[in-house]
Parts: C-alpha cells; sequence; structure tokens
C-alpha cells in the first residue's frame, strides 16, 4: 500500500479505535459532577424552558455563575454548544416516544439527563479526543517519525495518560486538547514548503480548530496562539507572500466561526462581548486574585502536579517521566516546532502552578494539564526512533503500566474526592478491587469485570484494518516505514 494511503488508513483506524474505547468506558457516576451538571443544566435550560441560565439546577452544583439574581454556567460554553443539537435531537427522540424527558425527578437528577449526559460524552468529548490521538500520529509522521514511533505517540496520548479518563467525561480539557492538535496538524501542513492544497481552504480549518480548543477551555489560549505563531514563521520562511495571506485570511474566517459564538453568549448573558461567567462565580474566593485566579507559579505547587501524590502525572502516568529525554530526542526537530512541544505544557504547568484552585477539586490526576499530554506524548515519537531494543523495551514497559493505571482511573472515578490525599492506593485501587467499575453497559456503575475484555474488540478491528494478523496485534508489527 502507498504510503500515504497506509497513514491514512491507520490514522482512521487510530481515531475509530480510540473513539469506541471512550464511548464503552463512558461517564459513570462523572454525569452528577458539579463540572457536568452546570454545563447540563445549560442546555436542558435552552431546550425545555428557552432561557440561558441554570436555576433549574443551581441547586445540584457549585461550578456556577451568579447575576442579577440568576445563576448562570461559569464555564466556557463551547463544549456546551456543541452538544446542544445531540441533546436535541435526543430530548425530541425521547418525547416522540412518550417517555418523561423531566431533568428533575424525586429530587434527583432523572435518568433522562444520565442519558442525555452519556451521549453528550460519547458524540463530543469521545471523538474529539480521539482525533487528538490520530492527530498526534499525523504530527509525528509528518515531521519525519516512523510508523511504529508515530503509532506508539499516539496510544500514549490516548491511552497511557490521564487523557484517557477525561475523554469519558463531560469535561472541556480533553475535548480541547484534541482541538489544539489538530490545529497543530494543520497548521504544519498548511506552512509545509511543498502543500499545494487550497490555502484558503485549510486555513479555515485551522482557525477553527484553535479557536474552538479556546472557545472549550479558555487556558488554552496560550498553546493556541504559540501554534499561531508558529504557523506564520513557516509561512513567512516559505517566502510566498500571497499564499500567506490567503492562509491567514482562511484563519481569520474559521476563528470567527468558533469565536463569534462566544462573543454572543458573554454579551446575551453576562452584558458584554468579553465579560466571562469566571467573573460571577459563586464561592470561589480565589478567583478574585491576579488574572481570574491566577498569579505568580508557585513551585512547590508545580512539584505537587507532577509527582504529589494527590495529583502528581507521574503517580497516574509514569511513562511521562522520560519527557526530558526524550525533549532531548527530538532536538533535530524544527526549532519553531520544538519550542511550541516544549512551550506549551511548559506554559500551562505554569499557569496551573499559578492557579488558586490548582488542584483541580475532585479530580483525578492534574486535569488542567490534560491540554499539554499530546504534546508530550509527540516528543515521544523521535525517541522510540532513536532508542535501541532496550530502549524500546523500557518505553514499552513504562507505557503499560500506565495504560493499565489510566484504565483502572476511567473505568472507577475520573472525580476522586477532595479529601483524599492518596487517591491512587487509597480510594481507586480498591474500588476497583470491589469491582465498582462503570460502563456504557451499565451506566448506573457496579459493572464489574464482565465487561472489560469488550474494550479489546476496537482494537482488533482496528489491527485488521491496518492490515495486521491476528497474531501480530503488537503496535510493533506495523512496518517502521520511514
Amino acid at each position: 500500500m502507498p504510503s500515504e494511503a497506509a497513514d491514512r488508513r491507520i490514522a482512521i483506524a487510530l481515531f475509530a479505535a480510540l473513539w469506541a474505547t471512550y464511548a464503552l468506558v463512558g461517564p459513570g457516576f462523572m454525569v452528577l459532577n458539579p463540572n457536568t451538571v452546570s454545563r447540563m443544566g445549560y442546555i436542558f435550560a435552552l431546550l425545555h424552558e428557552h432561557v440561558a441560565n441554570i436555576d433549574t439546577v443551581a441547586a445540584f452544583t457549585v461550578d456556577k455563575a451568579e447575576l442579577a439574581g440568576h445563576f448562570y454556567m461559569d464555564k466556557a460554553p463551547g463544549l456546551a454548544l456543541l452538544a446542544l443539537p445531540v441533546v436535541a435531537a435526543f430530548d425530541a427522540l425521547m418525547r416522540l416516544a412518550g417517555a418523561p424527558t423531566a431533568l428533575i425527578e424525586g429530587g434527583q437528577m432523572s435518568l433522562h439527563y444520565i442519558l442525555a449526559s452519556t451521549l453528550a460524552v460519547v458524540m463530543t468529548t469521545a471523538p474529539l479526543t480521539a482525533a487528538g490521538g490520530a492527530g498526534v500520529f499525523v504530527a509525528a509522521r509528518r515531521l519525519g517519525a516512523s510508523r511504529t514511533a508515530g503509532i506508539f505517540a499516539a496510544l500514549l496520548f490516548g491511552l497511557c495518560t490521564p487523557g484517557f479518563g477525561w475523554a469519558t467525561v463531560f469535561f472541556g480539557h480533553a475535548a480541547a486538547a484534541g482541538c489544539l492538535v489538530l490545529g497543530f496538524v494543520l497548521v504544519l501542513a498548511i506552512s509545509d514548503p511543498g502543500n499545494a492544497r487550497p490555502p484558503l481552504r485549510d486555513g479555515v480549518f485551522a482557525g477553527l480548530a484553535l479557536a474552538l480548543a479556546v472557545v472549550i477551555e479558555f487556558p488554552t489560549a496560550i498553546p493556541a496562539g504559540m501554534i499561531g505563531v508558529m504557523g506564520l514563521y513557516r509561512l513567512v520562511r516559505r517566502g510566498e507572500p500571497g499564499f500567506a495571506v490567503r492562509c491567514l485570511a482562511g484563519a481569520v474566517l474559521g476563528a470567527a466561526v468558533a469565536g463569534v459564538p462566544l462573543l454572543v453568549y458573554n454579551t446575551a448573558v453576562f452584558g458584554a462581548p468579553f465579560q466571562l461567567g469566571y467573573g460571577h462565580v459563586v464561592g470561589f474566593e480565589g478567583m478574585q486574585r491576579g488574572f481570574f485566579g491566577i498569579v505568580l507559579p508557585d513551585g512547590g505547587v508545580a512539584m505537587a502536579l507532577l509527582v504529589g501524590a494527590k495529583r502528581g502525572l507521574l503517580v497516574v502516568s509514569p511513562v511521562l517521566a522520560l519527557v526530558p529525554l526524550a525533549w532531548v530526542a527530538a532536538r533535530r526537530l524544527p526549532t519553531e516546532v520544538l519550542l511550541c512541544i516544549v512551550g506549551i505544557p511548559l506554559a500551562l504547568l505554569a499557569i496551573n502552578a499559578g492557579y488558586a484552585y490548582w488542584d483541580g477539586g475532585a479530580a483525578t490526576g492534574p486535569r488542567h494539564l490534560v491540554p499539554t499530554l499530546p504534546f508530550l506524548a509527540l516528543a515521544f515519537a523521535p525517541l522510540w526512533d532513536r532508542s535501541g531494543t532496550a530502549g524500546r523495551c523500557v518505553l514499552g514497559g513504562l507505557a503499560l503500566v500506565s495504560l493499565a493505571v489510566s484504565l483502572l482511573c476511567a473505568v472507577t472515578a475520573m472525580g476522586a474526592p477532595v479529601w483524599e490525599d492518596n487517591p491512587l492506593p487509597d480510594y481507586l485501587w480498591p474500588r476497583f478491587l470491589s469491582g465498582d467499575t462503570h460502563s456504557l453497559l451499565a451506566l448506573t456503575g457496579d459493572a464489574g469485570y464482565r465487561w472489560l475484555p469488550l474494550l479489546a474488540v476496537p482494537w482488533v478491528i482496528a489491527a485488521r484494518i491496518c492490515g495486521l494478523a491476528p497474531t501480530r496485534l503488537r503496535v510493533a508489527a506495523v512496518a517502521a516505514t520511514p
């Protein structure tokens, strides 16, 4: 099979398998998390009451903004707006079937709400994160990595980091990460010296992806800006002013498509296009300090985010301890690309380390660092290619350990309680051992272990699509074509 066709098939297979995996796991009881309730409350307020306030569910969430006696979603509206047509269609079908569509029943969130929230995950965060995983593979290949290395990097992000678990819940972090990667890949493609694709069209998609990441999670404005600067530099270096202008015009148009709904939402709800819900948040006094709760980074907090027992990234994904080696191995990449791969994680770590609520509340792992994960994973592609057999065994072994921990987190709870100082051994592991897991097949939780082998099905199918025999399902079996 020609190289480009094979890469396209692998990217599609990775996307489909990751999407199916995230959907099979599902959100479990995280549909009742205040973060999710706030977003879903807004969606149902629009559908059922034709208002923007979430007064109906205000008692069920602490994540809310207050203005003029009403409560509103305090989150960036992007994810809720993406899920709105999906939930609207589901709501209409339930009405046609004569099923109850009340949001609250018996003083608690209804079954209709739980099903709608699960569907929102399956159709928004899951596919966007899966697209990010496939995007890591495509980016690695564009940057000269072998297929094996590209697949390793894609699976590292998609299955061996907290990105796995956060792709299964209705939070914005993983979805925004996926959008950032898609924007990154498009910028690489557009600015490639050999690119002859329509610049205006590709510019629209790049601008749309990067702006959508920001509309889903505001802190991703920093990495989106860094990717934009990288693209601008590469276009200038290409030396074709007309081509660059068309690309930039397309990017501005794409960014407007994603950004205008945010400005309209802010104006309609908070009275001004750049007035954010975080400026009216209820009960979180720390948001009043600095810039929406962000001040200069604290070194102790940064260490807690990386290696702390409560929220440490390396605790839930040990393979990322090799990131410094991966950055060294990636030093031969174009300087502007390397600056993005290294700079995006460092920038978001600095922001998170200066944030008043750095631990993310009830969370498993450092959820605010999830948008950094695809860029950390991408650096592992050159590390894989430049490692010998022993080095690849170490990489593979640590990746398997990280996969096991990530799976444990995803199927038990991505919302470890705030009071748990060491959630992995003290909370998540005991729950898993007792069979207290969840899946799409058991929406109420307590699914036991019987369903776990089903997670292998998408990957068997993906391996077959990629041309691998059943006895060669390992990623290493993919030809390392340069």
